[in-house]
């Protein structure tokens, strides 16, 4: 009797990384948020593979970096920090800590681009504002110079009335 003649061909492969409860644990608001801004080819990989999670168990360490990777860069974690946190979940003994940390993660990077986005929308509504101020000193600026030249031409026309008065008192 051979090696092969002992494997069973029906069953599942074994899992090769701690992680193979991946899809059933992780919280479904992480999992929502972290699908919706990864790229449509990647989303289409992750969704694939989150249905086949418990039939093709050697995806799931793929399925993971794919996940980290592609949301992360997407929201511009640094990749070095990412690289940490993949060798870190690699490195862990048990399945409950390595979910537990990826979940943390995970919601880290959530926050994270929750808290980019707040900056970015902040720093959209200065600039608005900025622009607005811009816009409103401009008209001001137009104002008082539209009122300028007005006073000088009445200026002006009251200095020609009263040249052509004197010119008119000493013709008489």
């Amino acid at each position: 009797m051979s090696c092969s003649e002992n494997v069973d061909h029906d069953q599942p492969l074994a899992p090769p990384h701690c992680l193979k409860q991946f899809h059933d644990i992780v919280p479904k608001e992480i999992m929502i948020e972290t699908l919706t801004y990864l790229p449509l080819s990647e989303m289409g990989n992750v969704l694939r593979i989150s249905k086949s999670i418990h039939t093709i168990l050697t995806e799931t360490p793929l399925y993971l970096t794919r996940l980290l990777v592609s949301y992360g860069s997407n929201i511009d974690f640094p990749r070095s920090t990412i690289d940490t946190h993949l060798k870190t979940i690699e490195n862990m003994s048990s399945t409950e800590d390595a979910l537990a940390h990826l979940t943390c993660l995970l919601k880290e990077m959530i926050d994270y681009h929750k808290e980019l986005e707040a900056k970015r929308k902040e720093e959209e509504m200065r600039r608005k504002l900025t622009l607005r101020k811009i816009a409103e000193i401009e008209k001001i600026k137009e104002r008082l110079e539209q009122e300028k030249q007005q006073r000088q031409a009445k200026e002006k026309e009251a200095f020609m009335r009263l040249q052509m008065n004197r010119g008119n008192d000493h013709t008489k």
